[in-house]
């Protein structure tokens, strides 16, 4: 029986030292080490990201709205082809924009829908000009080559214009019959 007790009481003793062990603290801290890197590009994100990650509803109340406009939840975004990828997704428009032409240079592969980015010049400067538009310049229309201006709006008027009607009516001319609901605006 002594040894059963003796064996049950040291079973005991080496689960309690287990649990105790887990569960201990790690020690004293040892001498505070040097301060880090500061965040993106060596910049305090104190003095950069909390002008806008911070408890102003502003950002949250866009975020809000960006995320009920049709940009996001249209489905849009699945057209990826070059010629339709070039204003209903981010990588096409972007590619459109910045090589000055109408088409995407090919299928987007992984789509994704217009967003802040593909507009505003989100985490560039991270100070209020992130906020600006990101192509603001005035907007050639396809459709007849008439340069229009209207303001913050240009950004909007790459893509939200009529194209290129093909076939395309004449005045006087023979009638045209029209196949595609892609034809003119859409």
């Amino acid at each position: 029986m002594k040894r059963y007790t003796y064996f049950i009481l040291l079973s005991f003793s080496a689960l309690i030292l287990a649990i105790a062990g887990m569960t201990s603290c790690e020690g004293p801290a040892g001498p505070a080490g040097a301060d880090g890197a500061d965040g993106m590009d060596g910049v305090d994100a104190n003095a950069t990201c909390t002008k806008c990650h911070n408890d102003d509803p502003y950002l949250y109340a866009k975020r809000l709205q960006a995320s009920n406009s049709v940009h996001l939840t249209g489905g849009n975004f699945e057209r990826n082809s070059a010629d339709c990828a070039a204003c209903h997704t981010h990588q096409g428009f972007i590619e459109r924009m910045d090589l000055g032409v109408m088409e995407a240079s090919g299928t987007v592969k992984d789509p994704i829908p217009p967003n802040c980015r593909t507009c505003h010049n989100i985490h560039t400067n991270y100070d209020s000009t992130d906020w600006d538009i990101r192509y603001p310049d005035p907007v050639t229309y396809w459709v007849n080559g008439v340069t229009a201006d209207v303001g913050d709006g240009n950004i909007c008027a790459n893509c939200h214009q009529p194209r290129i009607p093909d076939p395309l009516m004449q005045v006087g001319g023979s009638d045209v019959s029209i196949t595609d609901s892609r034809w003119g605006p859409h």
